[in-house]
């Protein structure tokens, strides 16, 4: 009797650990770092791949520009939906809108909203898709 109740003890454990390692797999999975799904990185990043010009000395040029602006890594960035980049190097809480002949708002872009990253992780984003 003994053995079969530490037989069913064992499988028990060993079932309890096969979840909890399986859990933990695939947390580790559906856990994509934010970088990797933010919009103005993936607009950019797509925007760019398999294009003949994408390459490291590409990208290098690309944010060589922009330090000459005194633009750093930290400065917030956003993409627009054409895939041009808006940042402002005096406030990082900056809006921009694009206005259709009629005078409407067909686009407005902010700084503090999600679809932001910085020019930092843009830069490390663009990098890695050479890879």
């Amino acid at each position: 009797m003994l053995k079969k109740v530490l037989s069913i003890l064992g499988f028990i454990t060993l079932v309890i650990g096969a979840l909890a390692i399986y859990n933990v797999e695939a947390t580790a999975v559906s856990e994509v770092p934010q970088e990797k799904t933010n919009y103005t990185i993936k607009k950019i990043v797509d925007s760019y791949q398999g294009k003949e010009y994408f390459t490291k000395d590409y990208i290098d040029e690309m944010f060589e520009a922009m330090d000459a602006r005194n633009v750093s890594d930290d400065t917030k960035i956003i993409a627009d939906s054409e895939g041009g980049l808006f940042c402002s190097t005096t406030d990082n809480h900056a809006v921009s809108k694009t206005y259709d002949e009629n005078g409407n708002v067909v686009e407005e872009l902010s700084l503090d909203s999600p679809k932001a990253t910085t020019v930092g992780e843009l830069k490390e984003a663009l990098y890695e898709a050479l890879e």
